[in-house]
């Protein structure tokens, strides 16, 4: 990730290459992301082609929606983001969260001004990751494994 390491010039160069390849939403929302402080019209433009790229994504309809809440398009943006909402409680109850969805939601909670949902939220996140890198459960699957490979 060349975002993560400073190089937002080079993380740039290989997201635009990889969406000229396939549009996809989600590279399309990583590019916004990169401009999101440093160039407001290329951060919308980017926003809007991931949108339409991916109407079914609850981070980037939140992500949209709080930005047209800012520019003044508050029906639409609300909109964008109760449908985030929904979508995200819908996955939280049926336990079926992706790790990137817990952040996001709570974020949106805490938009709507749900600030105990948002801390349940994050609970619940802190909780799964201590089962996902419970030591105990990992030493049980390495000894699974072992025995499968042997045999």
């Amino acid at each position: 990730h060349y975002s993560n390491a400073g190089k937002s010039e080079k993380a740039l160069d290989f997201l635009k290459k990889s969406l000229e390849k396939e549009r996809n939403g989600t590279v399309a929302f990583n590019i916004a992301m990169q401009f999101e402080y440093t160039d407001i019209d290329k951060y919308e433009e980017y926003l809007e082609l991931a949108n339409e790229l991916d109407p079914n994504s609850s981070t980037i309809a939140f992500e949209w929606g709080k930005h047209l809440v800012k520019k003044g398009e508050k029906q639409k943006g609300d909109i964008l983001i109760q449908s985030a909402f929904e979508r995200w409680q819908r996955k939280y109850n049926e336990r079926k969260m992706q790790s990137w969805d817990f952040g996001w939601f709570a974020a949106c909670a805490e938009y709507l001004e749900m600030y105990d949902l948002a801390e349940e939220i994050k609970r619940a996140e802190k909780k799964k990751k201590s089962f996902d890198y419970d030591t105990e459960n990992l030493v049980s699957l390495s000894k699974l494994n072992n025995n499968k490979l042997l045999d």
